[in-house]
């Protein structure tokens, strides 16, 4: 069942996000700028929390807490988690580039979650940069952040 304290969280964790990618040019949809990307994430992420904000607002109270909730020790490790590898994603993204953060995030986040061993995780996290880099830089030619890379 959500919960009101979660949605106001995500909405806020959203509308920060789009206040901080504001302080950057946001550039146009045909020249996006360094902070396009992150503004649009951040509207994202606080639409859903309005979302869930809504249905909470809808549902009916529970009786007790149930024995999964979201403030459990085991979930706050993990929401911890989430939230200290986005924040060091964010802050090494143009220094180390595009290629080499986010294949780190996403392999942390597949072996984070549990059932897989660090190589699978590696090779599923490299498939997908792999894909994005593709879509996004040879494709479409948006510029990525190339970092380390020439």
């Amino acid at each position: 069942m959500i919960r009101k304290g979660e949605g106001v969280l995500w909405t806020l964790f959203g509308l920060s996000v789009c206040f901080l990618a504001g302080q950057s040019h946001l550039g146009s949809f045909r020249e996006p700028g360094p902070g396009f990307v992150a503004f649009f994430s951040g509207l994202l992420i606080g639409g859903i929390g309005l979302v869930m904000l809504l249905a909470a607002a809808r549902a009916t109270p529970p009786q007790s807490e149930p024995p999964g909730s979201a403030f459990s020790p085991r979930h706050r490790r993990q929401l911890f988690f989430t939230l200290v590898i986005l924040c060091g994603y964010t802050l090494l993204l143009d220094k180390l580039g595009y290629i080499v953060t986010t294949l780190a995030m996403m392999w942390a986040f597949f072996y984070a979650s549990g059932g897989r061993r660090w190589m699978s995780s590696l090779l599923i996290a490299a498939v997908i940069v792999a894909g994005t880099y593709l879509v996004f830089d040879v494709w479409l030619r948006c510029r990525l952040p190339r970092g380390i890379f020439p």
